[in-house]
């Protein structure tokens, strides 16, 4: 059945039929480089019925490596808008590609906005060792120093896998390390020098990890003195002592003295 006909001082005007919903939506989005496996900040796309009756939202669905959601619910009233957010995982390296599509009652549905961003590699761990350098100065041999520390810390953008702490030479080391440091964490390793000969005496801190430039190092020096004397020093006598000491040395001549005499008379 055509359109209804009305006669307006003899002139025919075509009423208009039934009204019909019609979709605007934002064209594409354009993501920066993602590290692979992280998420982006929402992006948004505006969907809008721009016809003149409802439109009927069947389904909006994001492929490849985007996802969405959204303001817009089952219909939207013509002039209506809503928003579609989409967010960016790349799952690999290099350039990423997708679609955000828009089911609805609108003539030429589905409506789609294309995606695109770029995968970048994720940064690995990577070790901050400090400081460079531990300075022990002057301690005697066979003596511990007290302990000085070093801090290591993951400065890269995944978990440190860690292999071994050691130290060599003169010198000891305990940790809080453990087998893994989470991303931006730091912990503690207390040295300590024990000079087992005189003179300088040299090492070395490592950590062995997964990090690049594994493995890492800081140096660590001392010197060893003589050693203190381990017996007991003899006091030197004091004047007093001195006086008692010849006073008995006189008693005793004296007393030899007689007896040598009472022998003669005999």
């Amino acid at each position: 059945m055509g359109p209804a006909a009305t006669d307006i001082r003899g002139i025919e005007f075509a009423t208009a039929g039934p009204g019909a919903p019609a979709v605007s939506l934002t064209a594409s989005l354009a993501f920066s480089n993602q590290p692979v496996g992280t998420t982006s900040a929402p992006q948004a796309l505006t969907l809008q019925n721009v016809g003149t009756a409802t439109l009927n939202i069947a389904s909006i669905v994001a492929s490849g490596d985007f996802a969405q959601t959204n303001t817009c619910g089952a219909t939207l009233a013509p002039s209506a808008a809503c928003a579609i957010n989409v967010t960016f995982t790349p799952a690999a390296p290099g350039v990423r590609n997708g679609t955000v599509g828009v089911a609805s009652n609108a003539a030429g549905s589905p409506h789609t906005a294309a995606l695109s961003g770029t995968g970048t590699a994720a940064p690995g761990p990577a070790v901050a060792l400090t400081p460079p350098a531990l300075a022990f100065g002057s301690q005697p041999v066979g003596t511990t120093t007290a302990a000085q520390s070093l801090t290591l810390q993951n400065v890269g953008g995944t978990t440190l896998n860690i292999a071994a702490i050691a130290a060599s030479g003169d010198f000891a080391q305990t940790n809080t390390c453990g087998a893994t440091l989470a991303v931006s964490a730091a912990c503690t390793i207390s040295v300590t020098f024990t000079p087992t000969a005189l003179g300088v005496r040299s090492g070395a801190v490592s950590v062995t990890s997964d990090a690049a430039g594994s493995p890492h190092t800081a140096v660590l020096g001392g010197s060893g003195a003589g050693a203190p004397p381990t017996g007991s020093i003899e006091a030197i006598p004091t004047l007093s002592q001195w006086a008692l000491i010849a006073l008995a040395l006189l008693l005793g001549m004296t007393a030899l003295f007689h007896m040598r005499q009472r022998g003669r008379a005999r």
